[in-house]
């Protein structure tokens, strides 16, 4: 910043102090902020005297003024006792002396806090970085505390919450062992103002805490801590205690000790700790509140519509009749045909349900099927595919061999026919309408979709599947059996759903009794705002292989390729969010604990020692580049997959194996090689895959880890774990 540009700023911040309504002067005391730029040291030194010096001439000036004031009100009272010496006029001269005194203190006051602030300034300006001064304001006699600032860029910080650092503190002897929803505890605690504490730690001067850095590191297990099976231990384990792998030498340096962790799960699989963790429990009092404002709120069906940033986030095609849509948005898909508005007769509402088999790279259309708000099929055809098959995924397309060989359409003549009997001002329901719109590559803009219509029952951003859907809310049974989905039924399935949403009204099929973290985080307020007063929300991104498709509109998600790629964008992202989650997956990968379905031509190491040195050294990188005052956990989301996916598998086979029957059907034929000792197995195996762990600590500005060996808790009972 130039110093022009800041002398302007601070002769603005200053303000002028003439005038008549004294009660106003301490207003124009505030805090002064300003940014300094690239000039050297000395020149940000000189003008800073300078400005000291200005500051003391004004208050000389001003102070002569005020003597002025106060002799010619001594002038003014002595005139005032030769006219009168009577007991009324006497006491209204002292009443005038008092108001004077009072009034030549206060202006005193101000000068003198005035020239504090220019002096502070000064001295901040040699102690602090050449990126920014700060300057506090004097709390003002009979003035309450205030903020205020020229720079617009300025980012102020309230002084009282970082006279203190945020201290960590992890607690032993647990009765209970730790899950998924330990980690989301101590992390609402220290992003949000929600009083949820955790009972596992304890976090002292939470609201110090910058961010909140999660690392789910899949394969990552007792065995690399030389510890034995977690399966029993409910209390944290030492690290220093056991024989580490050498090649993870940065472990012990970063964190002190072990978590042990239970996965969520059934006694058949576990279930995605990265869903669970990003969805809460909403409290008595909220559910009521929302309860309240909508429980009469009655919707038409163009209050089911999906926005511009309701289809972006859900991958859409996006039409360029939807409000709001940019010709960048509309060019992505530019290859796919659009729906044209034309008036016809009959039906404005439509439903639309597809079915796919899989090539070797792709997934293939092989059937569609579209309905009316009647229900009446208007459209149901095989289609001829564009690739060879090697998938026909029958339990759950329903698509089988011989189905497709009687296929005569192409997917050319397809699109023209729903083309000619979809008009762009016509309604298109679905449910994850986006998979079947982008495998067809057409584009439509009154998009409703069942599967944010309603809710899931565990909330966001989990999504309900239709079978369940129409399990929960219709009473009715679809998808039976062996044989796969029917496209038809899909569609008047549907179109009933909606039919029952526009009956009942808004509230129902909706969760409120689970909401986003994301969304919590975000309608959270940074203790920081900007100069003109204006609070900053915190925000949250998620890092990984996933392809971008967010379930709610409250986090920036990045795709990767690689665990180096993860680290990468991590190293990017994180000064612009509070928030940042990173799947990290080579090692669950090297180790088979899943399959690499999502890279393609992923060099793994050839050796476990390799690959451990690569973890270590990433997660070097992540802690040297993490903010002061952050948290750091790494998750290991779950324990040894590799038997429980085997005897799913083979479940699997037992469920769907199908042989040909009279007349050539294919029916369903019971597998003998699953047995009732496999299925005890399984649920074995599964309690294997849910011993899993964690790791936290906090990362002071120093570098060091600010941890107590002996903290005493005011909040529980519980011994405080020590070394």
């Amino acid at each position: 910043m130039s110093q022009n540009l800041i002398e302007k700023q601070v002769g603005s911040a200053n303000g002028s102090h003439d005038g008549d309504d004294d009660n106003n002067v301490h207003r124009h005391v505030a805090r002064l902020s300003i940014s300094v730029g690239d000039e050297s040291f000395d020149e940000r030194q000189k003008f800073l005297f300078s400005l000291r010096n200005q500051h003391k001439q004004e208050s000389n000036e001003t102070l002569d003024n005020t003597k002025e004031t106060e002799i010619e009100a001594e002038e003014g009272t002595d005139k005032l006792s030769v006219k009168t010496n009577s007991r009324t006029e006497r006491t209204k001269k002292r009443k005038e002396l008092k108001k004077l005194k009072r009034r030549e203190k206060k202006l005193l006051d101000d000068l003198s806090s005035n020239s504090s602030s220019a002096e502070s300034l000064h001295e901040s300006a040699i102690a602090e970085s050449n990126e920014k001064v700060t300057v506090p304001a004097k709390n003002v006699r009979g003035s309450k505390r205030r903020r205020s600032s020229v720079a617009q860029t300025v980012i102020v910080r309230k002084k009282k919450f970082l006279e203190s650092k945020p201290q960590l503190f992890i607690f032993g002897d647990r009765e209970k062992k730790a899950s998924i929803s330990s980690i989301r505890d101590l992390l609402l605690y220290s992003l949000t103002d929600m009083d949820v504490k955790p009972r596992w730690c304890k976090l002292e001067n939470r609201k110090s805490v910058d961010k909140f850095v999660i690392v789910f590191l899949r394969g990552l297990t007792n065995e690399e801590f030389g510890m034995p099976v977690l399966k029993d231990e409910t209390d944290p384990l030492l690290i220093s205690k056991y024989q580490l792998k050498p090649e993870l030498d940065n472990f012990p340096q970063i964190f002190k000790e072990v978590v042990p962790m239970v996965s969520p799960g059934s006694n058949k699989c576990i279930y995605s700790t990265y869903s669970s963790l990003v969805s809460y429990s909403l409290s008595k009092k909220q559910k009521l509140a929302i309860q309240k404002e909508n429980e009469n709120r009655k919707i038409v069906l163009p209050d089911l519509y999906l926005k511009l940033e309701e289809l972006t986030f859900n991958n859409y095609p996006i039409h360029h009749d939807v409000e709001g849509a940019t010709k960048e948005l509309i060019d992505m898909t530019r290859d796919f045909k659009s729906t044209k508005n034309f008036e016809h007769e009959g039906s404005k509402t439509f439903a639309l349900d597809c079915e796919m088999c899989r090539s070797e790279h792709n997934r293939i259309l092989a059937r569609v099927s579209l309905t009316d708000f009647e229900n009446n099929v208007l459209v149901d055809e095989l289609i001829i595919p564009t690739e060879p098959i090697v998938d026909y995924l029958t339990q759950w397309s329903g698509i089988t061999e011989e189905k497709i060989a009687e296929a005569e359409t192409t997917v050319e003549e397809i699109q023209d026919r729903i083309l000619s009997i979809v008009s762009s001002s016509d309604t298109l329901i679905g449910h994850s309408l986006e998979s079947d719109l982008n495998i067809l590559k057409i584009k439509h803009p009154k998009i409703v979709d069942t599967s944010l219509c309603y809710d899931h029952p565990r909330g966001p951003p989990a999504k309900a599947s239709l079978k369940m859907l129409m399990s929960s809310h219709l009473d009715t049974s679809i998808q039976k059996g062996f044989t796969g989905h029917d496209s038809v039924e899909d569609c008047i399935s549907c179109m009933e759903l909606v039919k029952l949403k526009l009956a009942k009204g808004y509230l129902y099929g909706k969760s409120y009794n689970m909401e986003s973290l994301f969304k919590r985080i975000s309608q959270n307020y940074k203790l920081v705002k900007t100069a003109a007063g204006v609070k900053i929300p915190k925000s949250s991104v998620v890092i990984g292989y996933s392809a971008v498709k967010n379930f709610g509109h409250h986090e920036t998600q990045v795709q990767c390729r690689s665990d180096d790629e993860v680290v990468d964008e991590f190293i990017d992202k994180q000064p612009s969010h509070d928030l940042v989650i990173m799947k990290m997956r080579e090692l669950e990968f090297f180790k088979k604990f899943s399959a690499n379905n999502t890279v393609e031509d992923l060099e793994l190491p050839a050796t476990e020692e390799e690959m451990l040195r690569k973890v270590n050294d990433r997660l070097k990188r992540i802690y040297d580049n993490l903010s002061p005052n952050s948290m750091l956990v790494v998750c290991s989301e779950n324990g040894d997959t590799r038997e429980m996916l085997r005897l799913q598998e083979l479940c699997k086979t037992f469920k769907y194996k199908v042989e040909k029957g009279e007349n050539n059907e294919s029916v369903h034929v019971k597998d003998d090689s699953w047995t009732e000792d496999n299925s005890e197995k399984l649920a074995i195996a599964t309690e294997v895959a849910k011993d899993s762990l964690f790791l936290c600590t906090l990362k002071a500005e120093d570098s060091d880890i600010t941890r107590s060996s002996t903290p005493e808790s005011p909040l529980t009972n519980e011994n405080s774990f020590a070394e």
